[in-house]
């Protein structure tokens, strides 16, 4: 995963204009899901099959992609949560329920365990959590204000932060 600083999208150009694109199909939306899924499905064919790209030397990605043939050489290491006492499951959506409150957290963790550690345990009227994979923290919970979901942190420019997990030899 990685995140740009909001209101820099010229730090992620090519995805920006891949939704510039995709913009021009979903708007305005169709009557009704399969009409708009229909739309869709035809330009996600024409842009990687059709369309030209520039990047490209103006032909389209099905024309230049090749499957790699490496394999990645060890499995990460899952974090292991041995001494917390919430740890939650991430749903296929990418959410987890706490206390009957759907909180989105990331799709590309579905099926992973994150764990929440408590910030300030004397305040036990204002509850805030740091939610974290291993030592990845995600992002912040205050549970007085579960409306507000998952508070991601802001990168500052030039914070290139990197997971310390460790890989595994298996």
């Amino acid at each position: 995963m990685e995140r740009i600083v909001p209101g820099k999208p010229h730090q992620n150009g090519r995805q920006e204009r891949a939704h510039l694109s995709l913009e021009e199909v979903v708007t305005p939306a169709r009557a009704n899901l399969r009409a708009q899924q229909r739309a869709l499905d035809l330009w996600r064919k024409e842009y990687n099959e059709e369309r030209p790209h520039e990047a490209l030397k103006l032909k389209p990605p099905l024309l230049i992609y090749e499957p790699s043939t490496r394999r990645y050489p060890r499995r990460l290491t899952r974090p292991t949560y041995e001494f917390w006492h919430d740890v939650l499951l991430v749903q296929k959506s990418g959410c987890v329920y706490w206390e009957d409150h759907k909180i989105h957290i990331s799709s590309a963790l579905a099926g992973e365990e994150i764990a929440f550690e408590q910030l300030n345990p004397m305040q036990d009227d204002n509850r805030l959590f740091d939610v974290r994979y291993g030592d990845i923290v995600l992002g912040k919970l205050n549970e007085r204000r579960l409306d507000r979901g998952l508070i991601v942190p802001r990168r500052r420019r030039g914070d290139a932060s990197v997971s310390t997990m460790s890989l595994s030899r298996s």
